[in-house]
């Protein structure tokens, strides 16, 4: 009938804690990011790359350096 679930009480309980658990890992996850984010800080010795200089950003080729990070190098062509 309409209206009624079709889960018992157990696997609707059951469905709500795996709810709460992935959300909380999601909530947990975000927030260490973000404070790793800002623990990190700016790289202030970075050069800053302007869309004006007629270099689109898409075609930066990107150079892995140290500690697997990702950095964007200007196309030498």
């Amino acid at each position: 009938s309409e209206g009624v679930s079709q889960m018992s009480i157990t696997a609707e309980i059951v469905w709500f804690v795996g709810f709460v658990v992935f959300d909380l890992l999601v909530w947990v996850g975000a927030w260490y990011f973000f404070a790793k984010v800002v623990r990190h800080g700016p790289d202030m010795q970075a050069e800053v790359v302007h869309q004006s200089e007629n270099i689109p950003l898409g075609s930066m080729m990107t150079e892995k350096i140290d500690h697997h990070e990702t950095i964007l190098i200007r196309p030498t062509a």
